[in-house]
């Protein structure tokens, strides 16, 4: 039987081949005045060029967010192929800002979506200034 060695922090395991990875990952910044999120959620790689699926997938959070507005992308400097979505919605009563940042990671897609209120957005919006350039893939042997 073909295996998989797959790694997840600490966790090192083999695994039967075949599989589809789909893990969710989500770290949390706790502050007084309520705090920022990140999720970094693996999927199957779409059809069509990444501006493509950034669009399909901006429509699908329009779709499903209420209140949802496009805010202008920031510019950050990634190793890797990746669009960059920025926007504002509404959720019990309060306004949410989120950076989706889309990775091509070549045989998969990574979503790194950052969250918090909006009135965090410049806070948010450098952590992912910080992080998103730092990003590197693992060499798999």
């Amino acid at each position: 039987m073909t295996t998989y060695q797959y790694h997840a922090d600490e966790l090192v395991v083999s695994l039967p081949a075949g599989f589809v990875d789909k893990t969710t990952t989500i770290l949390e910044w706790p502050e007084a005045q309520g705090g920022t999120a990140m999720m970094l959620r693996r999927a199957p790689l779409e059809p069509g060029t990444l501006p493509d699926v950034a669009k399909r997938y901006s429509a699908q959070l329009a779709a499903t967010l209420s209140g949802y507005r496009e805010e202008p992308a920031i510019t950050v400097e990634c190793p890797l192929p990746h669009e960059i979505i920025c926007l504002r919605f509404r959720e019990q009563g309060r306004v949410h800002y989120q950076v989706h940042v889309l990775l091509d990671l070549g045989s998969r897609m990574l979503f790194m979506v950052w969250g918090a209120d909006a009135q965090r957005r410049d806070r948010l919006d450098e952590m992912v200034k910080v992080a998103v350039p730092t990003v590197l893939l693992r060499e798999v042997t």
